[in-house]
């Protein structure tokens, strides 16, 4: 099974892993500045981006699936994915998407998701 992250706003290279299945995985995005949220997509091959879960810069974590978490780190600036037990149906590209807080101008900039190329898929 592959398991590939791109991160948001081309911050980062993509990262690939391999991973048995029935193993516990942890995806990393590590990101700059103040956040509101960071948000969690999944994308199977020649399919739509599939939203798995949000969180809050203080913790809070709003999951649509049972089988992900996430776990923010302040002092490293990196919001972790991780899933307890991947399955070969978890083989896909997992993007992360960072929502900033304002900062003082009149308008807060929207999340964006981001691909692998840095085009804007939303």
């Amino acid at each position: 099974m592959l398991l590939e992250l791109s991160p948001a706003c081309g911050a980062q290279e993509s990262q690939e892993e391999a991973a048995a299945e029935g193993r516990h995985i942890k995806l990393s995005c590590k990101y700059e500045g103040s956040i509101y949220s960071i948000q969690w997509y999944r994308q199977y091959q020649r399919s739509r981006t599939e939203f798995l879960l949000s969180i809050a810069e203080g913790g809070s974590v709003h999951p649509t699936r049972s089988d992900f978490s996430a776990h923010i780190n302040k002092t490293q600036r990196r919001v972790d994915l991780e899933l307890i037990s991947a399955a070969v149906s978890d083989s896909a590209v997992y993007y992360c998407a960072v929502r900033p807080t304002a900062t003082g101008n009149s308008s807060t900039e929207d999340e964006k998701l981001w691909s692998k190329d840095n085009t804007v898929l939303h």
